[in-house]
C-alpha cells in the first residue's frame, strides 16, 4: 500500500514530461491554425485556466483536463 500511495502522490505532483509537453504544444499549434488564432493566445488561455506561468508547469494530474479544455475551445 505504501508503494502505491507513493506512486499516486508522485503522479499528482510531478510536472508533465517532455513527451506530454510536445503533444500539448503540437495540439496548440494545430488548434491555432484551425481557429486562425495564435499559439500564444491559446497557451495564455491554458495558463490562465490552470493558474500556471508556463506550459511546462502543468502538473500531470491536469493532463487530461488540459486536453479536454483544448477540445472545448476548439468547438467554440
Amino acid at each position: 500500500f505504501a508503494i502505491s500511495g507513493g506512486y499516486l502522490v508522485h503522479e499528482n505532483t510531478r510536472a508533465i514530461n517532455s513527451d506530454e509537453y510536445a503533444i500539448l504544444s503540437n495540439l496548440i499549434n494545430l488548434y491555432a491554425q484551425e481557429s486562425k488564432s495564435t499559439p500564444e493566445a491559446i497557451s495564455t488561455s491554458l495558463n490562465t485556466q490552470f493558474h500556471i506561468d508556463q506550459l511546462q508547469d502543468l502538473k500531470a494530474r491536469h493532463w487530461n483536463d488540459a486536453l479536454n479544455y483544448l477540445a472545448s475551445i476548439r468547438k467554440t
